[in-house]
């Protein structure tokens, strides 16, 4: 008959030496403790250093107290799947913060790897992106068998006993006075976690409460007899303008749109954001409020708030997003306020692949110019955003100039082959960061050449920058402001700015203070709401 009891063998196997068994319990904690190190390993803003990660050692020394069984063996891979996704969280905060300047907060980020698989899947294709996600999984499946091996019961006892008491005498010590020899590493992943969860259920309720006194759309008659454009460009940084590519290209065109008969004014925004998620941002300045994550954003998208291009349709304005980044279904660009929505697909690029860069900032803005604006009758509000200066910050193409019928993108034949390989964001910083500005300096010149060829005499331009670049790729990491540049000919529309673009020209002062982002909204209203 079927029976529970343990086969005889396991009471007849021989036990270990006392020297053996210590061993295997000191290599089992050594183990674990450094694969607790791995994320300062992989972090290139530290310096690795081999530290004991007491929390390694009083797991290994409890579970070898546990007696063989069915319960414990369930025990032992609940420990190892817990320690892996605490690994994971821990990886996944280093390269958030490398990234995006923040830390990782789950469950609200969750949607981080699925911009990372896509990522991937535009920049090397779908194969390397579905390898990639395998490669993890299974990373992750091996390393949890892994552990659980690590935190198999052992005898004699006595040496566990005595890891089990070092490890928390440790734990104790540190937590009375820190040692810099001791790290609590999945304490410390663990308690980020919780708080970061705490701190962003307190956003959300003021979040909520913000929302409930959101006004509707409100119309902006000082605006009501021209276009409005409003064109992100992407990662541009305030600090960037002191490079030298950026500042040669910022000089050339504060004369040439002012012999066209424009004014120009700019300033400084505080972005909600660093290194990526350029939609947050988009959102922040539309809906004037601070939407600085994922779960801020479907939240706002939930509540069906009102945003600057509904305060736009509510003025008479024909509204309309040209996104050159959206490859898939975009609803939330209608709830945004958006009645006309122009995709990847809609643009009809036919061009040479350039890899995540679906097109060149050349052609969207002549795209939006030359399609999308005259299918819009009266008045316009158009948000255009722009890709081109986007890690990897490769290929930078030559504009080929008003002269050039870009038509369908085949205008840029001669630049295929190009699209960047594997290895582009494995160069030196200082190569990155060369590339970085050399790439946004051609989303500028596109930008203020395309200005100067194109605005009305009553037309309104804001050109603004979406978020800084990562972190690494900055030029001072910390640093979350964006310019503002403001575009007119009627001088009017410009003055009146002055509280948002204090600064004549395309050089904003960076000894100013900036402006929230979300105040954008407030702004206008306060110079057109008449």
């Amino acid at each position: 008959m079927p029976t529970d009891r343990p086969l005889p063998a396991d009471h007849d196997a021989p036990a270990p030496s006392p020297a053996r068994a210590t061993a295997g319990l000191l290599g089992a904690g050594l183990l674990l403790n450094l694969l607790w190190l791995g994320p300062d390993a992989a972090d290139p803003r530290t310096d690795a250093a081999l530290r004991v990660v007491p929390e390694a050692w009083l797991l290994v020394g409890l579970f070898a107290l546990l007696p063989a069984g069915r319960t414990v063996t369930g025990l032992r891979w609940a420990a190892a799947v817990g320690a892996t996704l605490l690994l994971a969280a821990t990886f996944g905060n280093v390269a958030v913060e490398i990234a995006l300047g923040r830390s990782l907060t789950l469950p609200g980020d969750i949607g981080l790897l699925v911009n990372g698989y896509n990522l991937l899947d535009g920049q090397f294709g779908a194969v390397a992106a579905l390898g990639a996600a395998l490669l993890a999984a299974v990373l992750a499946l091996a390393l949890s068998f892994g552990v659980t091996r690590l935190l198999a019961p052992r005898e004699p006892r006595r040496p566990a006993i005595a890891l089990t008491g070092v490890a928390a005498g440790l734990l104790a010590l540190h937590a009375a006075a820190p040692l810099s020899t001791v790290t609590p590493h999945a304490w410390a992943a663990a308690r980020l976690q919780v708080d970061s969860a705490l701190v962003q259920r307190r956003a959300l309720e003021q979040l909520r409460a913000e929302l409930d006194r959101q006004p509707g759309p409100t119309a902006l008659p000082g605006l009501a007899d021209g276009d409005v454009w409003l064109v992100w460009i992407e990662s541009y940084a305030a600090s960037a303008n002191r490079a030298p590519a950026v500042a040669g290209v910022l000089d050339r065109h504060s004369d040439r749109l002012s012999d066209a008969g424009f004014v120009v004014a700019s300033g400084l925004l505080e972005a909600p954001i660093r290194g990526g998620q350029s939609w947050l941002s988009h959102a922040t300045l539309l809906a004037g409020l601070d939407i600085s994550d994922q779960t801020r954003y479907r939240t706002l998208l939930e509540h069906h708030t009102s945003t600057l291009a509904h305060d736009f349709a509510a003025t008479g304005h024909a509204t309309a997003a040209v996104m050159p980044a959206i490859l898939e279904n975009w609803p939330e660009g209608e709830r945004l306020g958006f009645e006309h929505r122009f995709d990847a697909a809609a643009l009809d690029y036919r061009g040479p692949g350039l890899g995540w860069v679906t097109m060149p900032d050349e052609f969207t803005l002549d795209r939006a110019a030359r399609t999308v604006r005259p299918r819009l009758d009266g008045p316009t509000f158009i948000q255009v955003a722009l890709i081109s200066s986007h890690a990897p910050w490769q290929p930078v193409l030559p504009l080929l100039g008003p002269d050039t019928p870009l038509d369908d993108g085949r205008a840029f034949a001669p630049f295929a082959g190009r699209a960047p390989g594997p290895g582009a964001m494995h160069e030196p910083v200082e190569r990155l960061r060369q590339r970085y500005h050399d790439a946004l300096a051609y989303s500028l010149d596109a930008a203020f050449g395309w200005a100067a060829e194109t605005l009305g005499p009553d037309d309104l331009l804001l050109i603004v920058g979406d978020h800084p670049p990562a972190p690494l790729i900055a030029a001072d990491p910390a640093d979350a402001r964006v310019p503002v540049h403001v575009l007119s000919r009627d001088p009017a529309l410009v003055d009146v700015l002055a509280p948002l673009a204090p600064a004549p020209g395309l050089e904003p002062d960076l000894q100013r203070a900036s402006v929230p982002m979300h105040a954008v909204r407030k702004r206008l209203h306060a110079a057109f709401d008449l």
